[in-house]
């Protein structure tokens, strides 16, 4: 990472506000003047230590596919809620659960995935009262909701429908 004097500057005075701050902690003042004797020195090499918990930008794709896949769910609860009890008989309501993403392959959408369903509180009616798991344990992007999200455009219905017919829930769902 590069910093400028200027950038520098401005994150040495933040640490200097900081340290004031934490001024009673003996060990976190001497991290945080460790902190700025990199930036006074030019360490550039350590600049990086600043940002060790910052994640790598999540690509714009991925968070569509997120928010496409969380609409999807959202059209297929609210279309089953709306089916008679003699069509919701022939339809077992697991199909439709959201499953989440795998935490292990595909962390970066299971992150934010979880930032809309947890910190927006969005997608709650998928989402609370234990409708559905966060991490799928299982790569669930590719292999799962691609082909849905295909089948559901297949359909030709807007996207934001929620009356989609059994036959219809059926051909999402079912690959």
């Amino acid at each position: 990472m590069d910093l400028s004097k200027k950038e520098r500057l401005f994150l040495y005075n933040q640490l200097e506000i900081l340290k004031c701050l934490k001024a009673e902690d003996e060990i976190e003042v001497r991290d945080i003047e460790k902190s700025q004797k990199i930036l006074t020195n030019g360490y550039k090499e350590e600049y990086d230590s600043f940002i060790t918990w910052f994640s790598d930008d999540i690509p714009y794709a991925i968070s569509k596919f997120v928010v496409d896949v969380l609409n999807l769910h959202r059209t297929l609860y609210f279309s089953y809620e709306k089916l008679n009890d003699e069509d919701k008989a022939k339809l077992e309501f697991s199909k439709i659960k959201y499953r989440g993403f795998d935490g292990n392959e595909e962390s970066e959408y299971m992150s934010y995935a979880s930032y809309i369903l947890e910190d927006l509180k969005s997608y709650k009616e998928i989402y609370e009262d234990g409708k559905c798991e966060l991490n799928s344990h299982m790569p669930v992007a590719e292999y799962r909701y691609a082909g849905m999200l295909e089948r559901f455009s297949e359909l030709g219905v807007s996207p934001y429908t929620t009356d989609l017919t059994l036959d219809q829930i059926l051909r999402v769902v079912e690959s």
